[in-house]
């Protein structure tokens, strides 16, 4: 009788110990969840966050939702420094903006641009370049 309240005290003590780790899990889960939906999370924090979602195995269309607020945070990040720089025409930025993301943009960070962002970028270029 002794050896068999054994056995059971440890499968009881194993059954807390995995439930403590689904907590955990389940808790990591919600943190990382409640992260991505904040909306003054960082792009950087977002991708940190996309990496963490991944390897806890959240399902795919967390993830995916995650990537595509990036997506959208990214591109609205660039616009602005666009913007920014057609304002203040900045020519070397937008320059540097026109080619890192439109002449030559790399893998899978190709933003929509706005044409007329585009436009207005393009042009102010062309018409310093005409100047010289």
């Amino acid at each position: 009788g002794e050896k068999r309240r054994e056995k059971i005290k440890a499968l009881g003590s194993q059954r807390v110990e995995v439930s403590e780790r689904v907590a955990a899990r389940l808790g990591k889960k919600a943190e990382i969840l409640a992260k991505i939906s904040d909306e003054t999370v960082s792009i950087e924090d977002l991708n940190t966050l996309i990496e963490q979602a991944e390897e806890v195995k959240m399902d795919k269309n967390t993830i995916d939702d995650a990537k595509y607020i990036l997506k959208i945070k990214t591109e609205k990040a660039v616009i602005d420094k666009f913007k920014t720089a057609n304002g203040a025409k900045d020519i070397a930025t937008i320059q540097n903006l026109l080619k890192d993301h439109v002449d030559e943009p790399g893998q899978g960070d190709i933003v929509r641009l706005p044409s007329r962002i585009l436009e207005n970028s393009r042009r102010i270029v062309a018409a310093v370049a005409a100047e010289d």
